[in-house]
């Protein structure tokens, strides 16, 4: 599994793209990205400027899963402890591109599209 790593301070995103096959022997590397992820939004938050702006709107946190071509269910339990995290520091989690069959293929079948919260990250088009 590849990952990379956005901040836009102006849009106040932070974005981890994802691309090739992320089972169980990478997730600790999911897990480091989406903790990259999290605390590169923390750090935005407390800076100062645009990204910082306790009066602005929040951030969010924008997985592009467009780039994966297999999951393994370690996927889905690493992303939704980082989702459990963000809605902790009041960032909400969304997807950008389109969904590869195979993240929503899986997430239905292991009952990820069906959480509150997760559904709209991995059900739809």
């Amino acid at each position: 599994m590849n990952s990379h790593t956005d901040f836009d301070p102006q849009k106040r995103t932070g974005t981890l793209t994802l691309r090739g096959v992320c089972a169980t022997e990478d997730a600790a590397s999911l897990a480091q990205a989406l903790r990259e992820l999290v605390d590169g939004i923390e750090t935005a938050k407390a800076a100062p400027g645009p990204g910082g702006d306790a009066e602005a709107p929040p951030w969010t946190a924008v997985l592009d899963m467009s780039g994966l071509s297999a999951v393994g269910m370690v996927f889905f339990e690493v992303v939704f402890a980082a989702w459990l995290v963000l809605s902790q520091r009041g960032t909400a989690l969304s997807r950008h591109g389109p969904q590869p069959d195979c993240v929503r293929q899986a997430a239905a079948l292991t009952g990820f599209a069906a959480v509150p919260g997760l559904a709209a990250l991995f059900s739809g088009a």
